[in-house]
């Protein structure tokens, strides 16, 4: 293929590399960023795409080439760290320390703030910026920030070197996107600056839940603020955006409207697949890459949720119907496994929990599961559940159905795009719906297997279709 006949395209991954600092593994849109990329190299010359990032060593916006870096580099979360993290993160990824890095006072006394809060084992500031207690520990000791030290040139890393000036290799007619969960200040004006450099600037939008549900996020009110003014920012330089499902759409055509604005609108909806393809069919990971708690829980029948533990996902309907379940079906009532890391407002699935010890010993909880290990449990569920109030995809489904699994889905938002006809639906508001449609699935064996037959007969909507999607809504298909 000539690249001449292609106009670059530059994706940012700033946050990416905010969040590769203070974690190895990637989840949600996090795992989006990777794989878009190296989807729309699979119709395009690799030579046109580009990941570009603002690099805080000295406040310069960069890009290399995704055949420099490697398309599978992205997915990879230590190497990505090793690449691209000196002179890029480093001391200010954190969500604190990239707040204050020009207040050292201010810095000096959040950082002393957070690590009380490990002493006294205090888990809501870290909540708060999406972060553990043992990661931030991990990450103060790696980095000293309660007294941070000059970094200079001799500390990036072989990689770096390499980096371009974004601006010397960007050109008029070019396309950029802000592919990441970028809100912050510190991008704005480097995005209205590619603006000015004549490309055609694609802003992605994952979700309108700050904005439809500002009581399911982990600010609240703050958070709410902060996204309507980077969204209401963002159409200062954008020229089209491009969401992730016919429901994410719906909800930012209507912010728009609402606020005035005209701007283009397109959908490149996120893929079935999971991020390695379908894994029905794939060996399974090394027995020994998993913990003996999820070898115990794989041993035995169980229902799979994956994801933050968040009001959002509604836990507590859930555990709430598990409760209905154990009722009705004394004895027979497989254990309901929640894997993911804890998130915010979850008081109330807090207190069934503990007022009912798990619903008797039904409930499991593993915190923050490595990929092996949702790899078994994928692979070992009898099904798996997601009856969230609200997702801009619902990214655990459509792994679930690439591991031949079929489920009980809320019939909200976007969800039946992702299940289809593959999953069994249910109303995400009443406990009682919920936990019927779990025990049709518990009970009905043939119903089950009839899906898992379908399932392995469809052609899942896969990362290449993603890809194809995402030049067709810039019109470079």
């Amino acid at each position: 293929m000539n690249t001449e006949q292609h106009p670059k395209l530059f994706f940012d991954i700033s946050a990416l590399l905010d969040h590769v600092e203070l974690r190895s593994q990637l989840s949600g849109i996090q795992r989006v960023v990777a794989m878009v990329p190296k989807a729309v190299a699979t119709h395009i010359p690799i030579e046109n795409i580009y990941v570009s990032y603002l690099d805080n060593f000295n406040d310069s916006y960069m890009c290399l080439p995704l055949s420099q870096l490697g398309p599978d580099t992205l997915n990879d979360a230590p190497l990505l760290k090793i690449l691209l993290g000196p002179g890029t993160a480093h001391k200010h990824s954190n969500s604190i320390t990239r707040k204050y890095r020009n207040r050292r006072l201010k810095l000096r006394y959040n950082t002393i703030r957070l690590h009380l809060s490990t002493l006294f084992g205090n888990d809501k500031p870290f909540e708060r910026i999406g972060t553990t207690r043992p990661e931030w520990e991990q990450y103060r000791k790696k980095n000293s920030l309660l007294f941070p030290p000059q970094f200079t040139r001799d500390h990036q890393g072989s990689l770096r070197s390499k980096g371009l000036k974004f601006a010397d290799v960007v050109g008029p007619g070019d396309h950029f996107f802000q592919i990441d969960s970028t809100w912050g200040k510190h991008v704005w004006k480097e995005f209205a600056n590619i603006k000015k450099m004549g490309v055609t600037f694609h802003t992605w939008v994952y979700d309108l839940i700050p904005i439809v549900m500002p009581e399911a996020t982990s600010g609240k009110q703050k958070f709410f603020k902060q996204f309507k003014k980077w969204l209401l920012r963002s159409t200062k330089y954008t020229d089209n955006y491009i969401s992730i499902s016919d429901a994410t759409k719906r909800d930012l055509d209507s912010f728009l409207k609402e606020n005035n604005v005209e701007r283009s609108s397109r959908v490149a909806r996120l893929a079935q697949e999971g991020w390695k393809g379908r894994k029905s069919d794939a060996p399974p990971a090394p027995v020994g890459d998993v913990s003996a708690e999820v070898a115990e829980v794989c041993a035995g029948p169980f229902v799979l949720c994956v994801g933050t533990i968040e009001v959002r996902k509604n836990i507590a309907r859930l555990a709430r119907a598990w409760q209905v379940l154990a009722e009705r079906m004394p004895g027979k009532v497989p254990t309901l496994v929640f894997a993911g890391r804890r998130g915010w407002h979850r008081e109330e699935w807090d207190a069934i929990l503990e007022e009912t010890n798990n619903v008797n010993g039904l409930i499991k909880v593993i915190d923050g599961p490595t990929d092996a290990e949702l790899d078994a449990m994928y692979r070992s569920c009898t099904f798996f559940t997601m009856v969230s109030i609200y997702e801009g995809w619902g990214l655990p489904v459509g792994e679930a159905l690439s591991y031949g699994k079929t489920g009980v889905v809320a019939d909200a938002t976007s969800l039946p795009e992702v299940g289809g006809d593959l999953v069994q639906y249910c109303d995400p508001y009443s406990v009682d719906s919920i936990a019927d449609a779990c025990a049709q699935m518990i009970t009905d064996d043939a119903g089950r297997h009839q899906l898992e037959a379908k399932i392995a007969t469809t052609k899942l909507r896969g990362w290449d279709d993603v890809g194809r999607d995402v030049l067709k809504a810039i019109g470079q298909a």
